[in-house]
């Protein structure tokens, strides 16, 4: 290899290098990505690794059949091989995370190069809510970066000689259905790209025609047959039980959006019916208002998504592709108000907007180098995203719960037996050790309290109870160890052989 062919693979490379070396050092030091040891985080923990175990074993009313199974038939299997269904459900985000600081170097590498790329990944962690997200035991993670993983997939399909590509993309499109039917919100993108591929790839067009209804249909056949959910809701159940949702958080976002959406029906919240009406336009108000740092800035971004459209001419696949993903979110914003968490499936393409636009208006390197390295420092210097701002702090119920834990797990022995009756859920912290989910075990019955209680074991065991309640462990030669609150531990060692 000649030194002028060194030079400019170098020159290629490194960029990416030390966009990729600086993005995932600031998730190892913010977000402590791949650090399985630690306290369960996340929106509903509890629920999620609850329907987790409640996937492959046996319990009462723990798997939550409003959701697709895709999330907790992987966490199950984990968790088992793991011995540890927080330390599966962090190593799940955390590689969900990884995954799209990769997939954003490749959408920047793809329409400008290596410098847009760099940028893009660097600006990727300054949102706090996607640097937390390493550590989320949820299934949002793992949906923001499929659905992250399918835009680059078919990115890529639009060029010559990409069957392999469609190949991905289609298994993958059939396996995003089974983790979330929000799929549905990237399908125009999706169909976009992959029609201008064939436009593209004429002579190769009724191959990746096969190629995608084979792959697509043997992937959503297989997680049909393979992820079998336990018990699950139907469409019409999981619409009303979302559109309830929605009600209350129009309710409880501010008087301004409640009184423009209180004049809608339930039955007609999340419909295109109220898209265009005075509550759509308010709840998109409040969505840009309220739910989105952008590490580039709103303005900046939007002139950047002008850009797209300005530029068609001239680089068709970079409107096509913001575009038809635009769309859907902006008609999405008008459905329902966001919580954090949702912001998270978008992480990816927020973040390569602006540098994108930058490959897309400057041709040369040099100029795309320059104009990346005055973006970046130009966003570090305003904070548009608030990096140091966590959106969703932990909340008191959050802090007392860790406390506990972290006390529990200092305390239990693998062959001592724990009990929670303080409707804590706590003991699915412990999964998949039986021994600590006496609970759990016997079908979350609420007499099994009583049972446990006044029976005798030869292996010491712990009950935690809340303050007030009808059950009086001192009665039966239990022994308080300790308060948090309301809730008490007790302890009573066990019988002699």
């Amino acid at each position: 290899m000649s030194l002028h062919r060194l030079r400019n693979r170098l020159a290629q490379i490194l960029p990416l290098l030390i966009g990729f070396s600086l993005g995932f050092s600031w998730f190892w030091v913010r977000g402590d990505i791949f650090t399985l040891e630690g306290l369960p985080e996340g929106y509903s923990w509890s629920r999620y690794l609850l329907s987790g175990w409640g996937m492959h074993h046996e319990g009462v009313g723990m798997y939550n059949g409003f959701r697709e199974p895709g999330y907790f038939w992987v966490l199950s299997l984990l968790g088992d091989a793991m011995d540890s269904y927080i330390q599966a459900g962090v190593l799940i985000s955390s590689c969900s995370v990884l995954a799209l600081l990769i997939c954003t170097g490749a959408i920047g590498h793809f329409f400008g190069g290596s410098w847009v790329a760099m940028s893009a990944m660097i600006a990727l962690p300054w949102v706090a809510t996607t640097v937390d997200a390493s550590r989320w035991l949820n299934n949002y993670p793992m949906q923001a970066a499929v659905y992250a993983i399918l835009l680059t997939l078919w990115l890529y399909a639009t060029r010559k000689r990409s069957w392999v590509f469609v190949l991905l993309g289609s298994l993958v499109l059939g396996l995003s259905f089974h983790i979330d039917m929000r799929t549905i919100f990237f399908l125009p993108v999706i169909a976009v790209l992959y029609s201008w591929g064939l436009y593209r790839n004429r002579r190769t067009r009724s191959r990746n025609l096969i190629i995608f209804l084979l792959a697509f249909g043997a992937s959503y056949a297989w997680g049909s047959a393979v992820m079998v959910p336990p018990r699950a809701a139907t469409f019409v159940q999981k619409q009303v039980e979302q559109q309830a949702v929605t009600r209350r958080w129009q309710r409880e976002k501010g008087p301004s959006l409640k009184a423009a959406c209180e004049e809608i029906p339930q039955n007609e919240l999340l419909t295109l019916s109220s898209v265009v009406t005075k509550c759509g336009f308010q709840t998109l108000q409040y969505n840009v208002d309220n739910q989105f740092r952008l590490p580039f800035g709103r303005d900046l971004s939007v002139f950047a998504l002008l850009l797209a459209l300005f530029f068609f001419w001239k680089r068709p696949v970079f409107g096509l592709f913001f575009s038809a993903l635009s769309a859907p979110f902006f008609v999405w914003m008008t459905l329902t108000p966001f919580p954090e968490r949702y912001t998270i499936l978008y992480a990816v393409p927020l973040a390569c907007l602006v540098p994108c636009a930058v490959g897309a208006v400057l041709s040369r390197p040099v100029y795309r180098m320059a104009a990346s390295l005055f973006l970046l420092w130009w966003a570090w210097d305003n904070d548009f995203s608030k990096r140091d701002t966590h959106a969703m702090p932990p909340s008191s119920a959050d802090r007392k719960t860790h406390t506990i834990l972290l006390d529990l797990k200092k305390r239990l022995k693998p062959e001592e037996l724990f009990l929670d009756c303080s409707r804590q859920n706590l003991e699915i912290a412990f999964a998949p050790h039986v021994n600590h989910m006496q609970l759990l075990k016997n079908g979350r019955l609420e007499s099994y309290c009583i049972t446990y209680m006044q029976e005798k074991e030869s292996a010491d065991r712990w009950l935690l109870l809340n303050v007030g309640g009808r059950y009086y462990p001192s009665h039966n030669g239990w022994e308080e160890v300790r308060r948090w609150g309301k809730s008490v531990l007790w302890y009573q060692a066990g019988t002699s052989p």
